[in-house]
């Protein structure tokens, strides 16, 4: 360890604002919100006796280095002490004393109440940092208990013009560490004596006015008269204690944001004593060096952690909860209170989880989440991990039916890397579009034509425009772009250009239904060209979004099942057609598990429910699914919030409430909590299976929370009744309120349940072994019911026709 000390003079000068980085972070002193009255004058007496202070400019001519204001506030100790002042209030000198010492963080402590005095600087060596670094500024509030303390540490050393440095690096170091545990132990007893006799003081405050109310007592001999100025005089005081009241309470919680500050500043102090007391010795010449590798690496950490979007889901449901129900600006994060400790209202959310690849892809910006218009499966593997390939089928066999449904009218927005890459594509383009013109046109009632013949390819437009608004796009027919990258170039897949995913020719025409219809609203899907090479190369196309003039390849998103709440009242109900497409939904669980075949899957079974004729009235889907006003208020700012964070980590409405197409549920699900320590760490997501979830959620209800669940998973998955009968149970009046919101009494909806339950207590028994991951089965399904129609128009189309052609020949 290496101990520098000197007296210096200073000549360059810190203002008030400079002042203001050296101060600790205290509550919301940042807002001047919240901050006691008696805080504040301190806070601005101090700073107006510092307002104007010399600051010592490092010197790293002999590779040592003093860290000013910007590096303090960084990761830096400041205890502020009195100096040795004239009448005049000029100062006189200051002193410094270097200490290095293997940490990851680093600490300036200061003897004087300039904010630059004796300096304790601390950094690390090769050894690996300690993962909980010190950092902290003590300043302000702190003067009062630290200033003996540094006084006297400062006392002892102030000559250090006749003494070797290298002399007083052992009985330094231990003067040091003495004194920092010292103001430790004393700061920790003088603030839990403070809080507890500060409360103690206001609630005796209370008790004493109260007990100085004259009430008064009624006796039968008294008059009426009598009895009615002891009334108002009942009515008088009891205002008064409730002023006083509350001004006392007032009191009692800007003490306690004072004692949350000291509080923390404590933790931070005892970190660097530890540092300070366990680690060896540094060499000076690499104290510089390590410092800026410390910050740089603490700095890269904090911002990637940030990025998560786990992290992001965590901090926006947390910031509703709080604010019990939907936020007013999601683009603006709430400031989070010191005290909000000590509130109730808090969340948790669950949600399908995505792959890893994915969520790197998210925090490194390189992709986005998809919303439901996107079908498409995501590789599970090479080059393409994480992403969504535009082109599904790898398999020569499936190219001829991935043409089925492909318009003549549609149009697709191919991006490419480059100007050069798409003026390539352009020029290939062209050269397709001229074959294809060139060929004889298909006529129906032609008897003469030749079966084995090819024919043209109709097409509405075959014209190819540029698109520079987002990049180097074109404007092209999704059948020329067919024609040109499937029909006629090698689809295999080998080598990093495999994706584990099998060849769909479904998820294929599902992949041009999302191109080609786009309402203006959100994010337009695109394809983007990742190969720098081969302009047309069919394996290396991706599904994209084009938004805020960028575009951006897609990935898997988070799909929220349900989001609980603690200290949030849902007391807007749902809409009445909601509740009976909800009934209906009931109802024909109930037939299929009258009805269902073991071998059958649910998706199946419900693909069968939604084919037969339905006579009930149509209900569009709102843009963020169904739900009670506030739960679809809070899902639409979520989407808002992360489609603003680039990473679009949430697109759509949750499970809960889909009541047209229910799902399974997945074998692993993401658990959310803003209570933190689900799984024994400070992390506040866990993977749960479902009977997991079940019991956290069963724990949660003990704990005050609420949450919808969806009928679907009441009556046909095992395990979900008993958390239904528990949250009914519930006795507390808001809980009531919201399930009265969510399963309204008079719509007999609850009676529904209990009687499909009490008729299949099994629920659905899934014994085909068909598991598909996530909405795979439900896109599928919603594609076979559009196949279905669309054969069921073309042969009321072949009829009239025949009818129309038998009855002109008559």
């Amino acid at each position: 360890m290496l101990i520098k000390l000197w007296c210096c003079k200073s000549d360059s000068t810190v203002t008030e604002q400079n002042r203001e980085t050296f101060l600790p972070s205290r509550g919301d002193d940042t807002s001047k919100k919240g901050q006691s009255p008696s805080s504040s004058s301190r806070l601005h007496s101090r700073n107006k006796k510092h307002e104007k202070t010399d600051v010592m400019e490092p010197d790293y001519s002999n590779k040592t280095t003093t860290l000013g204001s910007s590096y303090s506030s960084a990761g830096g100790i400041l205890l502020d002490d009195d100096r040795d002042r004239s009448n005049d209030g000029k100062k006189t000198s200051e002193k410094r004393v270097m200490i290095s010492t293997p940490s990851s963080s680093t600490a300036a402590v200061t003897s004087s109440s300039a904010v630059v005095g004796t300096k304790v600087i601390l950094n690390e060596t090769s050894t690996p940092p300690p993962t909980s670094a010190a950092r902290c500024i003590v300043s302000g509030c702190w003067q009062d208990l630290m200033e003996d303390e540094v006084r006297s540490f400062s006392s002892d050393h102030d000559d250090t013009s006749n003494h070797d440095p290298q002399s007083t690096i052992d009985a330094s170091h231990h003067s040091m560490v003495k004194q920092i545990s010292h103001v430790i132990r004393k700061s920790s007893m003088d603030m839990t004596v403070h809080s507890t006799s500060s409360a103690a003081n206001l609630r005796q405050s209370n008790l004493s006015k109260a007990s100085s109310i004259k009430i008064g007592s009624f006796y039968s001999d008294e008059s009426a008269k009598q009895a009615q100025i002891r009334r108002k005089e009942y009515k008088h005081y009891n205002h008064i204690f409730t002023e006083n009241l509350e001004k006392d309470d007032q009191e009692l919680q800007d003490k306690i944001v004072d004692w949350s500050s000291r509080h923390q500043t404590l933790q931070k102090l005892r970190s660097v004593h530890h540092i300070i007391s366990s680690h060896g010795l540094y060499k000076e010449q690499d104290l510089q060096q390590d410092i800026l590798k410390g910050l740089k690496r603490r700095e890269w950490l904090e911002s990637l952690v940030a990025l998560d979007p786990r992290r992001q889901i965590h901090l926006y449901f947390t910031e509703v909860a709080r604010a019990g129900g939907p936020l007013q600006d999601p683009l603006t994060k709430a400031p989070v209170s010191i005290i909000r400790g000590f509130r109730r209202a808090s969340s948790f959310s669950v949600w399908r989880p995505t792959s890893l690849d994915a969520i790197q892809l998210m925090m490194t910006g390189k992709a986005t989440g998809k919303g439901l218009e996107v079908k498409g499966k995501s590789a599970k593997y090479g080059r393409l991990s994480g992403l969504i390939p535009f082109i599904q089928i790898h398999q020569d066999l499936h190219k001829n039916v991935g043409k089925l449904g492909l318009s003549r009218e549609g149009r697709i927005h191919v991006y490419y890397q480059n100007d050069d890459m798409r003026c390539r594509a352009l020029k290939l383009f062209m050269n397709v579009i001229r074959d294809m013109v060139s060929l004889p046109i298909f006529l129906p009632n032609d008897s003469s034509r030749d079966l084995n013949q090819e024919y043209r390819w109709e097409v509405s437009d075959y014209g190819i425009y540029r698109l520079n608004k987002s990049g180097f796009g074109l404007d092209i027919s999704e059948r020329v772009f067919y024609q040109a990258c499937v029909m006629e170039q090698d689809i295999t897949r080998t080598g990093d250009l495999e994706t584990g995913r099998p060849s769909e020719p479904n998820f294929q025409s599902m992949n041009f239904e999302s191109t080609r219809k786009y309402n203006g609203i959100g994010p337009r899907t695109v394809v983007l060209q990742l190969d720098d090479d081969e302009p047309l190369k069919p394996q290396t196309f991706v599904v994209a979004y084009e938004e805020n003039n960028s575009v951006t390849p897609v990935a898997s998103d988070f799909d929220c099942f349900t989001v609980g709440t603690r200290g949030v009242t849902f007391d807007q109900p749902i809409a009445s057609e909601q509740v009976e497409l909800m009934k209906w939904m009931i109802e024909s669980i109930d037939k299929v598990l009258t009805t269902q075949k073991k071998n059958a899957s649910w998706a199946s079974h419900w693909f069968n429910v939604l084919d037969q004729p339905d006579h009930r009235k149509k209900i569009d889907m709102p843009r963020f699914g169904f739900g009670d006003p506030k739960s679809y208020e809070m899902m639409a700012g979520a989407v808002t919030r992360f489609a603003h964070n680039k990473n679009g980590a949430v697109r759509h409405g949750a499970e809960c409430f889909n009541y047209k197409f229910p799902q399974d549920i997945d074998d692993k699900l993401l658990v959310i909590s803003d209570s933190g320590f689900i799984d024994d760490t400070n992390r506040p997501f866990k993977y749960m299976t479902p009977s997991e979830l079940q019991e956290f959620m069963l724990n949660q209800i003990d704990d005050g929370y609420i949450f919808p669940l969806n009928p679907k998973w009441i009556v046909a998955d095992q395990g979900w009744k008993r958390v239904y009968d528990k949250m009914m149970s519930c006795q507390d009046e808001s809980t009531k309120t919201s399930l009265e919101s969510w399963y309204p009494r008079e719509s007999g909806v609850r009676e529904l349940i209990e009687l499909v339950y009490s008729k299949h207590p099994e629920g659905f028994q899934d014994l085909s072994g068909e598991k598909l991951e996530g909405t795979e089965a439900l896109d599928l399904m919603k594609q076979k019911l559009r196949r279905r129609a669309i054969l069921r128009r073309v042969v009321i189309k072949i009829r009239t026709a025949r009818m129309l052609a038998s009855s002109a020949s008559s």
